[in-house]
């Protein structure tokens, strides 16, 4: 079977196939029984990170702003990821819209959320504080940590 060759010689392959009447650079590379397909970009279609570089006003950085900025990725660090949290809910609202519309029910439109424009320094005040507020008061090891439910994030 071509993917247990491609895992024993720890290959990869690339390929061009059609998608969307375009055709694309993909990698193909085993996972498990299956093959995974992987779309890539060509090297034209990517924009240097030094143009963007350029687009941005220059600005600094106040020894506080480093100093919270780096409190913050701290204590955000460490935590284990779960992935289950984290789905795509866009299948389940549309079902929902169509199912609106089918039976004549006006389609709310979503509620625009004002939210005040913090300075820089503010934002990373509050997050660095509601970090070390949710971090417990004692010391444990970080293997010991207790996990914060999450809920999870669901898509606009």
């Amino acid at each position: 079977m071509v993917t247990e060759a491609l895992q024993q010689r720890r290959k990869w392959a690339l390929g061009r196939m059609g998608l969307s009447g375009q055709r694309h650079l993909v990698l193909v590379r085993p996972a498990g029984r299956t093959l995974a397909v992987h779309v890539l970009f060509y090297p034209a279609q990517l924009r240097s990170c030094a143009s963007l570089e350029t687009e941005l006003p220059p600005e600094s950085i106040s020894p506080e702003e480093q100093k919270l900025a780096g409190l913050l990725v701290d204590s955000a660090s460490g935590k284990a990821i779960c992935w289950s949290d984290y789905r795509d809910d866009t299948a389940e609202q549309l079902k929902a819209l169509l199912e609106a519309r089918l039976q004549g029910q006006p389609v709310a439109e979503p509620a625009v959320e004002e939210s005040p424009v913090l300075n820089l320094l503010d934002a990373l005040r509050q997050s660095v504080a509601s970090a070390v507020d949710a971090q417990p008061t004692t010391k444990v090891a970080p293997s010991r940590r207790p996990k914060r439910n999450r809920s999870p994030r669901r898509s606009a």
